[in-house]
């Protein structure tokens, strides 16, 4: 198996729900990034404490973490591990609704217990807004120079019942602007340390200390440039009016897609709390998705051949909204500074997400405003 994410970059994990499939393989993904970290730090110049890794998830992640690595004698090395639990939905199993309190009987997934407490295991709780979302800020490195802060939002989709599941929907911050660097001298500034205050709004003296110079003097937004949004929606068969609201207008869109075939299928996937690609195909539609990206197929559809029918049955209800993509394992996606060109050729949004097995795609097969695409990385 192979991916360009190594182990040590993981900083941040984003758990939907708790089922089986998505958190079996939690522990041992902790394990790995400490490990990876602990060799990292070896290596490298960077004699830090140690890699803070956060987790956030509905209630009783951090108690299924706590159990895991405790029943397995499982050592964590130096560093943090912090577990985020998001309270108060409304499947939230131990939160009333009608007192806005916790209840006060004993369960499992809100539950304390003592003896699973580790040194560098810690325990955080983040409350639900009025609106039914829940938000948060990651920090952000994109190049040596250029640091930031993305915003984090989750709702609730309905998946299973007592089963609490999230969508989050991840932000960039509005681009910084640009300084008129003819307009900044004029007024008596030169490129310098000054520069960056005039950035983050901030007023400087001239050089020779005569004047104030505003930001507003100086600075340009760059109309061309947009905060690029990304959305994971967890297992579902239905999102909540706050899911669909963080979703609208989103860059990419990764969207389930269980079940494929005849109607009593697609009834099948609403029973089971699931969805199906025209389930997929219309929510991309109603958010204006540029991309949706289905995953969570099936393992009964041949990934070799039934990936164009996954992406065709999405197209039946879309309308050419969205570009539409079957995910396969290891996938990845090069989301461009603007966001994708909604009216570009299948084989240049190929190029531009960084896609390297093109299918052989002839205009016979092809609409003008989506397009079908391979797999990025194979094993």
């Amino acid at each position: 198996m192979h991916s360009s994410i190594t182990l040590s970059s993981i900083s941040h994990i984003f758990i939907t729900h708790l089922h089986g499939d998505h958190i079996f393989g939690l522990p041992g993904l902790i394990l790995g990034i400490q490990l990876a970290s602990q060799s990292y730090s070896k290596s490298s110049s960077d004699r830090s404490e140690g890699l803070t890794l956060k987790i956030y998830g509905p209630p009783g992640i951090y108690n299924y973490v706590a159990m895991s690595l405790r029943l397995s004698m499982s050592r964590l090395f130096s560093g943090k591990i912090i577990v985020t639990e998001l309270l108060g939905g409304h499947a939230d199993p131990g939160f009333n609704q009608k007192s806005g309190r916790h209840n006060n009987y004993r369960d499992p997934r809100h539950t304390h217990y003592k003896e699973m407490s580790r040194r560098n295991l810690y325990r955080e709780a983040l409350k639900q807004n009025k609106d039914g979302t829940w938000t948060f800020q990651v920090p952000f490195t994109a190049g040596p120079s250029t640091e930031g802060l993305l915003s984090v939002s989750a709702a609730e989709v309905r998946h299973v019942n007592d089963v609490m599941t999230f969508g989050y929907v991840i932000q960039e911050p509005e681009p910084e602007p640009n300084i008129i660097v003819e307009k900044a001298r004029a007024l008596g500034v030169e490129p310098g340390r000054k520069y960056r205050l005039l950035k983050k709004g901030i007023p400087v003296e001239s050089d020779d200390g005569s004047k104030t110079v505003l930001p507003e003097q100086v600075l340009s937004k760059d109309m061309n440039r947009k905060e690029r949004k990304f959305a994971l929606i967890g297992d579902n068969c239905q999102l909540s009016r706050a899911m669909y609201q963080l979703c609208q207008d989103c860059d990419v869109l990764v969207h389930e897609a269980t079940l494929i075939g005849s109607e009593s299928l697609h009834e099948e996937a609403m029973l089971r709390g699931h969805s199906t690609p025209e389930t997929a195909g219309s929510v991309a539609k109603d958010v204006n998705a540029s991309l949706l990206v289905m995953n969570h197929i099936s393992a009964k559809i041949d990934p070799g051949t039934g990936s164009e029918e996954v992406e065709n049955s999405a197209k039946e209800t879309n309308d050419n909204t969205s570009y539409i993509v079957a995910a396969e394992d290891f996938m990845e996606l090069l989301l461009p500074k603007n966001g994708y060109e909604r009216k570009a050729s299948p084989l240049e949004l190929a190029d531009t997400c960084g896609i390297t097995n093109i299918p052989d795609i002839s205009s016979n097969n092809l609409d003008n405003e989506s397009c079908s695409l391979s797999e990025s990385v194979k094993e």
